[in-house]
């Protein structure tokens, strides 16, 4: 409610665009800012039916408010209807950038974007959040390098940690196909082995296998890791702890 200026932000188009707005959420958005759809109050709406929907009519005289988490959150729906190839072709550059990925990507660091991005499209905002919410996947992680403090204080205290992780490593690297269903059934089989509630076991294979507290569901991780990975994190964890 304050003329735009740049200490409020991102004032010009093209940083709209290396932020990682998607052109049809800053068509959406920019629309709005000045016009009304009439009663429905609608706000999401496709390039399409705004156009067939729009007349002078619906201009408003009142000065438009640019509300960037509004904005944010548009983009967030628009990603998140969006076709993952999509997503994830418009998201490498960020993770070349980021040097999480060589220049190209290798085979196999696009096997792996193709397997993970699509996990964080639920919380993806903006696509240059893209290396925050993947990164954890192809950085290499070894204990207590790249592990949050605040993970490592609340879940590497647990008594039951050690045999844990022994049992996992076990279990995990007999499983005959690599899926998250049988993630799930092995460490549920090893929260009843500790005789512990299943949450005391997943937290702390979360931050055992990705340093931090906060990610996509465990099982989904882990076949996103891959088994050579995920074993080779809870390794370096049980030697280290």
């Amino acid at each position: 409610r304050k003329k735009l200026s740049k200490r409020h932000g991102a004032t010009q188009f093209m940083e709209f665009v290396r932020e990682g707005y998607l052109p049809e959420a800053l068509f959406n958005f920019l629309v709005l800012l000045g016009w009304s759809a009439g009663e429905e109050n609608r706000e999401i709406m496709s390039i399409p039916e705004i156009i067939e929907r729009f007349s002078l009519e619906g201009l408003s005289e009142h000065p438009a408010v640019f509300d960037y988490d509004k904005l944010r959150w548009m983009n967030g729906y628009y990603i998140r209807h969006s076709e993952p190839g999509r997503i994830i072709g418009m998201c490498l550059p960020y993770l070349i950038k980021a040097g999480l990925i060589s220049d190209p990507p290798t085979q196999d660091e696009l096997e792996m974007a193709r397997r993970v991005i699509p996990l964080e499209m639920e919380r993806m905002k903006v696509l240059s959040e893209v290396t925050d919410l993947v990164g954890f996947f192809f950085q290499p992680l070894d204990y207590p390098h790249g592990y949050e403090e605040k993970a490592v204080a609340k879940w590497f205290g647990v008594p039951h940690l050690k045999p844990m992780l022994e049992m996992e490593i076990e279990a995990y690297e007999a499983l005959p196909e690599w899926k998250q269903e049988a993630l799930e059934q092995a460490t549920k089989e090893i929260a009843d082995r500790l005789q512990v509630p299943f949450a005391q076991v997943v937290h702390p294979t979360r931050v055992a296998t990705t340093g931090r507290t906060v990610g996509p569901g465990l099982f989904d991780t882990l076949w996103g890791l891959g088994r050579e990975r995920t074993l080779m994190r809870l390794r370096r964890v049980l030697q280290r702890v």
